[in-house]
C-alpha cells in the first residue's frame, strides 16, 4: 500500500493552513506556498470544507481542509488534509472539555468533535458517487485530532481503509475509542510524530489516549518543554524532512524498571531533575506508571474501589495513599516521584509532606495545571507564525 513519506506528509499538514482564508485557486494563484500536492493529489476548489470552531458565543466558519483525489502512483486514493489551531476561537476548541460520542460510537472530546461536525456534510457530498480504496488522512496540532475523527469515520463506514499522519496532536478519544480505532486501521497505518518538548500532545489528560494504542509513535527533539516546539513550519517541517518512516526513532523501548528505579533515586539529589526538562517529565510519566503497576499488585482487587466520578487526579491520588499505607518501600518511591515533579515546576523540595490523599491531588494537580498552560501559551506563539 502505498505511504506518504515523511517529508510529503508534513508538507500537506503545513500547507492547508494556507486554505483558512482563501480558497484553492486563489492560493495556487499567488504561488507563495506549497499545499504539497502536485503531482500526488488533484485539488480543485470543490475539494476545500468550511467548519466552525469555538466556543458557542465565539464561532465562526472558516476554512478547515480539503478532501481531494490522487493522480499517478496515488490513483484510486484520496487524501483529507485538515489544519490546526490558528485563531481564538479554534484555542477555544482545543480548551474545551468533556466528551460526546463521536462517529463510531466511542467517547470523544467534544469540542474536537464539535468541529468535526461542522464540515462532515460537505465531506460527504464530495465522496457521493466516488468509491476510493485508500484515504490519507493528515493534519497538525487540531488538524491532527480531526485527522484522527475523519480516520474514526471513514473506518467505521467502510468508506475505505486508511492512513493516518498527525504531528503535535492533542488527545483525542477514550481508551476504547483508541484501542478500536487502531484495530480498524492498523497500528502500522498510523504515523503519529511529537517532539518531546512539544506540549500540546501532552494534554488533554484522563481518560483520553494517543494513537496507535500500546503501539509505538515516532518522537523528534530534545531539551526543555519549548512552545516553539510545536510550530509545524518552524520545528515539525525540517526536523522530519530527510528522514523515512524506517529510520525515524520511535518511544518503542521505554525505559526498564531498573531504569526507572535509579532516576527515582537520582530525583532525591539537588541536581536530579532539571526544571522543566522534557525528559524529566517523560520519566516522571513512566515512573508514574511505573508505581501505580507496583500498587496495583500490592492492592490486588482493591484497585477497583473508587466511583466512577473520580478525576484521574483522584484516582491516581487515591491510589497512592493506599499504596503508601500498606508499604514502605511504596512510600519511600512516592516520596522520590513527588520531589521529583516539584523540582520539575520549579518548586523547593527539599522537604514533603505526609503523602494524603489530598496532598497527591493537589501536586499532581499543580503538574496538571502547568502542563495545561504550556499547551495553550505553545498554541498562542503558533498562532503568530501560521
Amino acid at each position: 500500500m502505498q505511504t506518504l513519506t515523511p517529508k510529503q506528509a508534513s508538507v500537506l499538514a503545513d500547507g492547508v493552513y494556507a486554505l483558512k482564508d482563501q480558497s484553492v485557486s486563489q492560493t495556487i494563484r499567488r504561488g507563495d506556498i506549497s499545499l504539497g500536492t502536485e503531482g500526488l493529489f488533484e485539488l480543485q476548489d470543490s475539494s476545500r470544507f468550511q467548519g466552525q470552531s469555538g466556543a458557542p458565543l465565539f464561532k465562526r466558519l472558516s476554512g478547515f481542509g480539503y478532501i481531494a483525489e490522487g493522480v499517478g502512483s496515488y490513483k484510486g486514493h484520496m487524501v483529507c488534509a485538515t489544519r490546526g489551531t490558528v485563531s481564538l476561537a479554534d484555542w477555544l476548541t482545543d480548551g474545551s472539555v468533556g466528551m460526546q460520542t463521536g462517529p463510531s460510537g466511542y467517547q470523544v472530546h467534544i469540542g474536537f468533535h464539535q468541529t468535526w461536525k461542522s464540515y462532515m456534510e460537505e465531506v460527504r457530498a464530495f465522496l457521493r458517487g466516488k468509491n476510493p480504496t485508500h484515504i490519507h488522512c493528515v493534519g497538525h496540532s487540531l488538524g491532527g485530532a480531526l485527522a484522527m475523527l475523519n480516520a474514526d469515520f471513514f473506518t467505521a463506514n467502510k468508506v475505505a481503509g486508511v492512513s493516518v499522519y498527525t504531528f503535535g496532536a492533542p488527545r483525542v478519544g477514550s481508551r476504547n475509542f483508541s484501542s478500536d480505532l487502531t484495530r480498524r486501521i492498523g497500528a502500522d497505518r498510523i504515523f503519529r510524530v511529537s517532539h518531546i518538548a512539544d506540549p500540546v500532545p501532552m494534554i488533554p489528560t484522563f481518560p483520553f489516549l494517543h494513537l496507535p494504542y500500546s503501539a509505538p509513535a515516532f518522537v523528534i527533539g530534545t531539551g526543555l518543554i519549548s512552545f516553539g516546539a510545536h510550530s509545524m513550519t518552524d520545528s515539525y517541517a525540517p526536523r522530519v524532512a530527510d528522514l523515512s518512516w524506517g529510520s525515524f526513532p520511535t518511544d518503542a523501548q521505554p525505559p526498564s524498571d531498573e531504569k526507572i528505579e535509579e532516576w527515582l533515586g537520582a530525583a532525591n539529589g539537588a541536581g536530579g531533575v532539571k526544571m522543566y526538562s522534557a525528559y524529566a517529565l517523560y520519566m516522571i510519566g513512566a515512573a508514574l506508571k511505573w508505581l501505580l503497576k507496583k500498587i496495583g499488585v500490592v492492592l490486588g482487587g482493591v484497585i477497583t474501589l473508587g466511583t466512577a466520578a473520580f478525576t484521574l487526579l483522584d484516582r491516581i491520588a487515591w491510589m497512592i495513599s493506599k499504596g503508601i499505607e500498606i508499604s514502605k518501600d511504596i512510600a519511600n518511591y512516592g516520596v522520590s516521584l513527588i520531589r521529583a515533579v516539584m523540582r520539575f515546576l520549579g518548586r523547593v523540595a527539599n522537604t514533603v509532606q505526609e503523602l494524603t490523599m489530598a496532598y497527591l491531588r493537589w501536586i499532581f494537580g499543580l503538574l496538571f495545571s502547568a502542563m495545561a498552560s504550556a499547551a495553550n501559551m505553545a498554541l498562542s506563539i503558533a498562532n503568530r507564525g501560521q
